[in-house]
């Protein structure tokens, strides 16, 4: 979520766009892009991606609404300032002459060529140029013809032209599109790259809903208006995927990763045989995405979870609908039930793990502690999952330590969750930093069968 004084790069306010009075390809898009965020669009063919790439870059006007570049009408912007902003990379580049890749790289430079030069690159438009090669992975192919390269290293050039326009942001038309496996995920590996290193904030169209989900954070899909805007977690959902392709569309977590996936419904994961193959082997205690990577590493490895009790709406409840065996939820904003805590201690009961993921604390969820520490009693064991621990020898040390961060996140009266993480430590509960150790140790279990 964007701070409330926080000036989005890029944003569109309740915009449409058509070619003609009579017709719209989009209506009412409304949503802001971030300074360093990497975005993917998704929706099928026709649903107007192009165009929304187009009205974000300012080469279209909308019929109706505002399209904004940091805070200000794009239709004000001069032209050169746009592109000093904002690089747009196209599916294809045709190229009347026999460039080098080198020659069509300074073609970046041109939104910063003086008139009085007469086209003549300066000392500091070489320096981008060479940057922008350098980015890119392109030294070896500098002086090579542009028309006899394959198509992903045709696409890197693309992207290397963009760089050297030294933009802020950088828009992506299905930069993926008509490219093997290979060059796909060595231009998706690109683009994160250059994210990490440089902040370039990264908005690219695409089809391929698996690379989507496997390289970027944020999901907005697409289908003459936006359908949903969010992590994948919520975006790769059958219902809302079925509502925007039209077909039937299968997502889990398939073995051996640990991203969301999308299969057709024929080829949904045989329920496995074995009479403990669904046997639940934890119980997660998270929320606000605290239970992320600890319900994606037990999904990888087919290790059947319950979680709870989560409200409905947040964001691990959405994570664990595709993934978790049991889910005990309650209303949005709504404090932890006698009903719902008795439910959970029976999953504790049930699974014998129970993972305490670092959960912010307060009046409405102190109960499941209380919870973890009736099953504790009743012989589970609990892991206390503390990632931004250091794991240390001195287990004083790490008790304390472990409080500390506690006491950072307890909003409860009195601190009360640092007195029950006292009593949970006191009876026996484990501290772990990696979820590795958690997983390794429920595979070990002879009750455990992996599915």
């Amino acid at each position: 979520m964007m701070k409330q004084h926080e000036t989005a790069l890029l944003e569109l306010q309740d915009v449409s766009f058509g070619y003609n009075k009579s017709t719209n390809v989009f209506e009412h898009v409304s949503f802001a892009v971030r300074a360093g965020e990497f975005i993917s669009l998704l929706g099928p063919n026709g649903a107007g991606k192009t165009s929304l790439i187009r009205v974000l870059s300012g080469v279209y006007t909308p019929s109706r609404g505002v399209a904004l570049l940091q805070g200000k009408n794009l239709r004000h912007w001069p032209r050169k300032e746009t592109a000093r902003m904002v690089a747009v990379v196209p599916q294809e580049l045709s190229t009347p002459f026999s460039y080098t890749v080198r020659e069509l790289i300074e073609l970046g430079r041109t939104p910063y060529l003086q008139p009085m030069r007469l086209g003549l690159l300066s000392k500091e438009d070489n320096d981008e140029v060479e940057r922008a090669i350098e980015l890119s992975g392109l030294q070896s192919y500098a002086s090579r013809i542009f028309q006899e390269l394959s198509g992903g290293e045709r696409q890197r050039v693309i992207i290397a032209v963009a760089l050297a326009q030294q933009p802020r942001a950088l828009l992506l038309d299905e930069p993926t599109s008509h490219l093997d496996i290979r060059y796909q995920i060595e231009t998706l590996e690109l683009l994160q790259k250059l994210h990490a290193e440089t902040g370039l904030t990264v908005f690219a169209s695409m089809h391929d809903l698996n690379l989507a989900a496997r390289y970027f954070p944020r999901l907005i899909l697409f289908n003459h208006g936006v359908a949903l805007d969010g992590p994948p977690s919520a975006a790769l959902r059958p219902e809302i995927l079925k509502k925007i392709y039209q077909v039937d569309i299968q997502v889990g977590v398939q073995r051996g990763s640990s991203y969301l996936s999308v299969v057709s419904p024929s080829e949904k994961e045989k329920p496995s045989s074995g009479s403990n193959a669904k046997k639940i082997a934890a119980h997660v205690v998270a929320g606000g995405g605290t239970g992320d990577l600890v319900m994606r590493a037990m999904a990888e490895l087919g290790i059947p979870f319950s979680i709870g009790a989560v409200n409905i709406g947040d964001s691990d409840t959405t994570l664990a609908e595709s993934l978790a065996e049991q889910i005990i939820t309650e209303p949005p904003y709504a404090p932890v039930s006698q009903s719902s805590a008795d439910l959970t201690l029976a999953a504790m009961l049930t699974a014998e793990n129970i993972i305490i993921c670092p959960i912010p604390i307060g009046s409405g969820n102190a109960a499941l502690l209380d919870t973890a520490l009736r099953a504790i009693a009743s012989g589970a064991k609990i892991w206390l999952y503390e990632p931004q621990l250091a794991q240390q020898n001195d287990s004083a040390a790490q008790e304390a330590n472990v409080l500390d961060l506690v006491s950072r996140r307890d909003y409860s009266a009195d601190k009360a969750g640092i007195s029950q993480y006292r009593q949970l430590l006191r009876s026996g509960a484990v501290i772990v930093s990696e979820v590795g150790v958690i997983t390794a140790a429920i595979l070990a279990q002879s009750e455990v069968t992996v599915f």
